[in-house]
């Protein structure tokens, strides 16, 4: 027997692949706990790993080497902080925001996570964290929660250092308040039952644990995830695992320095977060008509007297799709406000844009995909509600239409 047995039991395990992380790597850590053990002979080692729990987890533990920090690409906690809590907090006047960080390592991740919602005004009691890693020695590190300098790599972390740490024998504790508000559990993401019964979550930071996973390895893991993410919910994950969530009913969020996707697969269901359904009594006489060639009604910003719009600046992308819209150019449209997005993630007249051209190219389903984003962005934006009520009316879904009229009429009554 040749080490290919033990890298297929680590591959069928824990989706560790002995390609993702070389051959020669993982050939050189088995040649270690071999001489550990003082066994000779890879299939006597085999044996062992199959019958002893703890060797199984040691050899598990030097293949998996945590390596992280406080704040580690700061812009998704920044993101985390400006973007996604005042979104929540909007919608969700009284629920608690439900967080998970997998693999969490030794903690600095979920500790981010909580010294964040923090500082961005979040009371306690409005959120928990919840923190799971397959190695047990690196979680009774993590629980511990004292760290040295190699887990303060920027300017960020030594500003939240001062405020949540206090130094004990060249040594950094994190204070009890932060360290409350973190959950610990031991789990894999392999598992088949990982996390069955648990609530979804809002936010789920797995960043650069896939990228070691062979396909199917990783095709399991995306469906766990994607179960236990509620729909509009956000999936921070690392740069090369991106695409594949992105081609698995989640969608990029499209903001600089930050690598994350949003779960949009039942964003068109009726219960869906993203799904505002609409309340209010619309005649239907005053529903605008169907654009079905071109878009020929300026919607989001008034004509410039400028015969070339300046595109470099970003400021200008919008003004420049929706004149592209207006020439029957919808592809360009499009195009440009992606790049709009790209730089305004959460711009909701974009997306009302986005929504008026798919409309007008007949893809209904993409239309209401982005009138629902609009919505989602901007709870009483009347035109967006008013063609949601009209797509809906087409597919004749009666339930979704009374129920868009019943919240249009109770925005208009608000505002006369």
């Amino acid at each position: 027997m040749t080490h290919s047995a033990i890298e297929a039991l680590l591959e069928r395990k824990i989706g560790i692949s002995a390609a993702a992380i070389g051959p020669e790597n993982l050939l050189k850590v088995i040649r270690q706990r071999m001489r550990a053990c003082q066994i000779e002979n890879e299939q006597t080692y085999y044996v062992h790993l199959t019958t002893s729990i703890q060797e199984w987890q040691t050899l598990v533990e030097t293949i998996v080497v945590p390596e992280t920090w406080f704040f580690r690409n700061h812009e998704s906690f920044s993101f985390l902080g400006k973007n996604i809590v005042s979104q929540w907090q909007s919608i969700n006047s009284h629920a608690i925001l439900r967080i998970l960080s997998i693999p969490c390592s030794t903690g600095e991740e979920p500790y981010s996570i909580a010294m964040t919602l923090l500082d961005a005004g979040f009371f306690e009691h409005r959120f928990h964290v919840d923190a799971i890693d397959i190695s047990e020695s690196v979680l009774q590190r993590a629980k511990l929660g004292r760290y040295t300098l190699t887990s303060f790599r920027s300017k960020e972390s030594l500003f939240f250092r001062t405020r949540y740490f206090s130094e004990i024998e060249n040594q950094y504790q994190i204070s009890a308040k932060i360290r409350n508000k973190v959950r610990f559990f031991q789990g894999n993401l392999r598992d088949d039952n990982f996390l069955r019964h648990n609530n979804p979550y809002d936010v789920i930071f797995c960043r650069n644990l896939l990228i070691y996973w062979d396909d199917a390895a990783k095709m399991h893991g995306l469906k766990h995830l994607e179960r236990l993410l509620k729909p509009g919910g956000i999936l921070f994950v690392g740069h090369a695992e991106r695409p594949v969530f992105c081609e698995n009913g989640f969608e990029q969020v499209r903001h600089p320095g930050v690598f994350a996707c949003r779960k949009l697969k039942e964003t068109v269901k009726p219960q869906s977060r993203i799904v505002q359904p609409v309340s209010g009594t619309v005649s239907p006489r005053k529903l605008p008509p169907a654009k079905r060639l071109k878009v020929t009604q300026p919607i989001l910003v008034s004509s410039a007297n400028s015969t070339k719009p300046n595109i470099e600046h970003p400021e200008n992308l919008l003004t420049t799709a929706q004149k592209l819209a207006d020439q029957g150019c919808l592809q360009e449209a499009l195009t440009t406000c992606e790049a709009h997005l790209d730089i305004h993630m959460d711009h909701s007249q974009a997306y009302f844009l986005m929504g008026i051209i798919y409309q007008a190219l007949g893809e209904d389903k993409q239309a209401i995909l982005y009138f629902n984003k609009t919505v989602y962005l901007e709870p009483e934006h009347v035109e967006a509600l008013i063609y949601l009520i009209r797509l809906f009316e087409k597919q004749r879904d009666q339930k979704q239409v009374a129920y868009l009229r019943r919240r249009l009429q109770r925005i208009r009554a608000r505002t006369q």
